[in-house]
């Protein structure tokens, strides 16, 4: 039975939704052709008699239409071009209807964005951190379908996580390109089977686990073959470069790090060497601020007097002649009864010192608690990044009544000189009557008010601690497992051209993912597994044709070339990402589609079609 070709249009449009045979619609030439990461297409010319036919014959831009292959749906589309033909006195129309990689190449990429007032708004930015080009590919995909594009979720094969990548002002159709140069042996294409009403399903899959195709050119009619081994792009050795920040003499500096994976081997070059983060990225890199301080701590609580002595300049300087004063925390309540040396016999209570004796606060002079700041330094000084590095601490102003006192004899006559502290601080006198056993005795007293800034902080360093301010910014470093999941991708040698068939043979769907050998041909060509980018089918002459190799938006170039690091993806900030745009929105999902399933050939899919 030969194959019967049909195309359907939409309903209300000048090739309506009724199935039509290719020679009802006046179709010449028609062709289908299918790629990775570039537009299906197709075409056909028809040729008009009257003008009265170009509503029934030529379809109307935007238009939708669907080829048919014995009753299956082949292809899907909506028509983007319609340009008027003249050609030896026939006069018509070459028609283009394009599937939806038309659409990705259309709009920009975008994602919600808040900015630093809270306000979300869309821009034309998206970020992926570390993740599987898989899940990468799936939520541009679902952003799309979310803007309206005619497309639906198919199966992705699974890969490894892959370095951070962020993509700026780019169609969809280019993000998705750049997801793929890091799946090396994978392919992009649309499945376009389905009933009539869902969307192609947008699919990636690898070629370890694609199906295979297998023609035997001794049973077909090709008359030129040649296909092109890529022995050069076989790789048995791969070193991944990186950088990290460490400690080298109390300050941050720039280390050269290594990943490898597999052993050169081969008689041609087979070692690849890509750098993953460092400066030979980034042509400018930001300020590197370093610095550090030794520290030491101790609690505060009942060593009020020690911090200031430790940080009141003049109680600092004057040490030596300070022996014998106390800083009061609390005041001291005494009672002196006076029967023996007053004749009213009085009780006198005595309350010392006089003022309030102990007063800690902030800057803005709000009280602070010593249970909140249990210590302070004994040994270097607060630093301006310490907050950013999450070291807590504060300076508090400490007010407190430093006193003395000498005891005598009240019959004594000595002159009873002020000590040198008191002359330092301008502390003042007074005299009280105290006993000592049941003796009446003088206490001259000096006291004074003492105002300094003290560092308190909520960590015991009781030893001297070197703090080392942390970097403003690190390198990304490459994945767990980075190097031999790139190994992995390259090692297999790729075979590129092109292999035309004439055959009376049905054609296959789409084989855009799938891998081909050739029969009856070379050895190597019998188990080659190249890799199909480009498939054609033309019905009126049995014609189709497999192109193998990489898309030509990414093509395999060298070794050298194959893989470029963004100079936006070689470092982060410290605390947050180097991107204010923040990753995309993962849970903007087509609510058809957000169930997911893993095939037993390692792939997802979505468990209901979004159509």
């Amino acid at each position: 039975m030969s194959d019967i070709w049909t195309i359907k249009g939409q309903a209300g449009k000048a090739i309506d939704d009724s199935a039509r045979t290719l020679a009802q619609l006046h179709c010449e030439g028609l062709a289908v052709a299918f790629g990775s990461l570039r537009d299906d297409e197709l075409t056909w010319n028809v040729w008009l008699k009257s003008m009265a036919e170009v509503a029934e014959l030529v379809p109307d831009i935007g238009q939708k239409i669907s080829l048919h292959l014995n009753g299956s749906r082949y292809f899907f589309g909506h028509v983007t071009g319609r340009e008027p033909a003249f050609d030896a006195g026939a006069w018509g129309y070459a028609i283009t209807v394009s599937g939806p990689w038309y659409w990705l190449r259309a709009e920009s990429i975008s994602s919600e964005v808040e900015d630093e007032t809270t306000v979300v708004q869309e821009r034309a930015v998206y970020l992926f951190d570390v993740g599987d080009p898989s899940n990468h590919l799936i939520s541009l995909a679902t952003r799309a379908i979310a803007r309206g594009m005619p497309l639906a979720l198919g199966t992705f094969a699974t890969c490894s996580d892959v370095p951070r990548l962020s993509l700026r002002d780019m169609s969809y159709a280019d993000a998705i390109t750049d997801v793929m140069r890091l799946v090396v042996d994978g392919l992009v294409y649309f499945d376009y089977s389905g009933a009539d009403g869902t969307f192609p399903r947008l699919c990636m899959q690898r070629r370890d686990m694609a199906s295979e195709i297998g023609v035997d050119i001794a049973l077909v009619a090709t008359q030129r073959l040649r296909l092109r081994p890529r022995h050069d792009l076989k790789i048995s050795e791969i070193t991944l470069n990186y950088a990290t920040r460490e400690t080298y003499g109390n300050k941050r500096a720039t280390a050269y790090k290594k990943l490898t994976a597999g052993a050169t081997g081969g008689d041609l070059p087979d070692r690849q060497i890509i750098t993953v983060a460092g400066p030979e990225i980034s042509l400018m890199l930001p300020q590197d601020l370093t610095d550090f301080v030794v520290v030491k701590s101790a609690p505060i609580d009942g060593h009020v007097g020690d911090a200031l002595e430790i940080w009141h300049d003049l109680l600092k300087a004057g040490q030596a002649s300070v022996a014998g004063v106390e800083v009061y925390e609390v005041p001291i309540v005494e009672s002196v009864f006076l029967g023996d040396g007053n004749s009213n016999g009085d009780t006198i209570i005595y309350t010392w010192p006089y003022e309030a004796v102990l007063v800690i606060t902030d800057a803005e002079g709000n009280t602070l608690s010593l249970a909140d700041w249990p210590y302070y330094l004994t040994k270097g000084e607060i630093k301006d990044w310490w907050k950013k590095d999450g070291i807590k601490s504060v300076m508090a102003r400490v007010t407190a009544t430093v006193a003395s006192f000498v005891i005598v004899d009240l019959n004594s006559t000595a002159v009873v000189p002020d000590p040198r502290w008191a002359k330092i601080l301008g502390a003042t006198k007074k005299t009280q009557y105290t006993k000592v056993g049941n003796v009446l005795k003088y206490r001259h007293l000096w006291q004074a008010h003492v105002s300094t800034m003290v560092p308190l902080v909520k960590t015991l360093w009781e030893t001297n601690t070197t703090l080392i301010r942390q970097e403003d910014w690190g390198w990304f470093n490459p994945p767990a497992g980075f190097a031999a999941y790139l190994l992995a991708t390259q090692n297999w040698v790729p075979w590129e051209g092109e292999v035309p068939l004439a055959t009376d043979e049905t054609p296959p769907p789409n084989a855009v993912g799938s891998v081909l050998n050739v029969a009856s041909w070379v050895p190597e060509a019998a188990t080659m597994r190249g890799m199909i980018s480009g498939y054609s089918v033309t019905p009126a002459t049995g014609q189709i044709a497999y192109t193998l190799g990489p898309p030509a938006r990414y093509a395999f170039r060298d070794l050298v070339n194959r893989f470029r690091q963004s100079g936006a993806d070689n470092i982060y900030w410290l605390g947050g990402s180097a991107d204010p745009a923040g990753p995309p929105d993962f849970s903007i999902l087509d609510e058809d589609s957000t169930s997911w399933e893993i095939n037993e050939d390692n792939t997802t899919y979505p468990t209901t079609e979004n159509s």
